[in-house]
C-alpha cells in the first residue's frame, strides 16, 4: 500500500511541476520489436470491407488486447459504436491528463453508443505494460467503467500501412460507427475531441 501511495504522490508531483508545460509528448517509440501481443488477434468478426490501415478515412486494422479486468477486447466487435481511442504511455505526462478525464468522458457518452478506450503502449520504464500496470493506471485515475487496454508497439507503423503513425502522445483516434477512422489528434485537447464526437452523433 505504501508503494502505491508513493507512486501516486510521485505522479501528482510530476503533473503539477511538469504537466502544465507540455501539451504532448514527442515520441520516438521503437516498434521494431518482434514481441507478440499480450493477447493474439483472433479471427475478426465478419466485415464487409477488404484491407485496413492507419490512414484517415480508412478502416483501422483489427486487434485484440487484454483490458484491466483481464478480459479480451476486440476493436472490430465495436462496429456500430463511435470509438475514441486514446493511445498513451504511462510515462507521458499529457497522457496522464487524458487518463484523468477518461472515466468522465466515458460516462458522458456511454448511453449514446460511444466507446472510450485507453490503449497503454508502454509502462514507466518503456516496457510493454502488464495487466498489473493497467490495473494500477485505472485505480490511480478512478477508471471503473471505461476500458483500459494493455497495448504493444505492434499497433504502430511509421508508414500507416498496418497501424498508426505516432508523432506525439497521446494520440487520439476517433472511429465512426462504420469502423472508419474519421479524426486523429496528436496531443490532448479534450474540447476538440468532444466536438468531433458530437459531430458524429449529430450525423446519426
Amino acid at each position: 500500500m505504501a508503494k502505491l501511495a508513493f507512486k501516486l504522490t510521485a505522479m501528482l508531483i510530476m503533473v503539477v511541476i511538469i504537466g502544465i508545460l507540455l501539451v504532448s509528448c514527442n515520441t520516438t517509440l521503437d516498434n521494431t520489436s518482434d514481441e507478440q501481443p499480450i493477447m493474439p488477434t483472433q479471427n475478426a468478426p465478419i466485415v464487409d470491407w477488404e484491407g485496413c490501415s492507419g490512414k484517415m478515412n480508412d478502416h483501422p486494422c483489427d486487434f485484440t488486447l487484454i483490458d484491466q479486468n483481464g478480459m479480451p477486447w476486440r476493436l472490430y466487435e465495436q462496429t456500430g459504436d463511435i470509438v475514441v481511442l486514446d493511445i498513451s504511455t504511462i510515462w507521458c505526462i499529457p497522457c496522464q491528463f487524458a487518463g484523468a478525464r477518461a472515466e468522465e468522458s466515458h460516462d458522458l457518452y456511454k448511453d449514446k453508443g460511444v466507446t472510450w478506450v485507453t490503449v497503454i503502449l508502454e509502462n514507466y520504464f518503456g516496457q510493454k505494460p502488464t495487466l498489473e500496470d493497467i490495473k494500477e493506471w485505472s485505480m490511480i485515475f478512478g477508471i471503473e467503467d471505461a476500458t483500459v487496454l494493455a497495448g504493444n508497439l505492434d499497433l504502430l507503423d511509421p508508414y500507416s500501412l498496418t497501424g498508426w503513425y505516432v508523432n506525439s502522445l497521446p494520440l487520439f483516434v476517433v472511429i465512426d460507427r462504420n469502423m472508419i477512422t474519421t479524426y486523429r489528434l496528436d496531443g490532448f485537447n479534450e474540447k476538440q475531441i468532444k466536438i468531433w464526437v458530437e459531430e458524429l452523433l449529430a450525423a446519426d
